[in-house]
């Protein structure tokens, strides 16, 4: 799937690089029948690039209450501060190649689709637009027990992450849609 289904892989040919080593879903044993249990795409592309709904003769999308996604790079106002990447850990024990936080409005998080993974010690990695990638501590407490359930195989249950404190601002700052201030 990774070679077959993944537009990335004329740049990236080494399928290894969708996997950080640090996953702990790759010690589950595989429960079928979908194999549930065990992933291998530790990284998973953000809703704010390219989301899922095409609004009908749009040249732009729209995702869960933001106006609209990025359909092209060029069109990132702030590239360096924009993530399109995230490494995470899907409870259902592979990813989708998403990575959400469902926007109720411009500047409030309604739910928190996925969770970030925790495999270095309550820290993950994000890319961004520009090419970069960093680290970031998480300090909500439940950011970091969704993170630790889900790479468990556990849910990570209802609205877990904040409406407010550091850890959302982190993701307001580098989570934004096309229209946002």
């Amino acid at each position: 799937m990774l070679r077959t289904n993944n537009p990335l892989y004329a740049y990236a040919p080494n399928v290894e690089v969708n996997h950080c080593p640090s996953d702990p879903r790759t010690s589950l044993t595989p429960q079928p029948p979908d194999n549930v249990g065990w992933a291998f795409d530790s990284y998973s592309k953000t809703e704010n690039i390219a989301g899922l709904l095409i609004a009908p003769g749009s040249s732009t999308s729209t995702y869960w209450g933001a106006p609209a996604t990025y359909i092209r790079l060029a069109s990132i106002a702030a590239p360096a501060s924009t993530f399109t990447f995230m490494e995470e850990v899907d409870c259902r024990g592979y990813n989708h190649g998403t990575w959400e936080v469902d926007w109720a409005s411009l500047g409030t998080p309604a739910f928190w689709g996925d969770a970030p993974a925790m495999s270095h010690g309550n820290a993950n990695t994000a890319g961004f637009a520009d090419g970069h990638v960093e680290s970031h501590q998480w300090r909500d407490s439940g950011i970091i027990a969704a993170g630790l359930k889900a790479g468990r195989g556990e849910p990570q249950g209802g609205s877990w992450g904040p409406t407010s404190g550091p850890d959302y601002e982190y993701i307001y700052q580098h989570y934004p849609f096309p229209g946002w201030p």
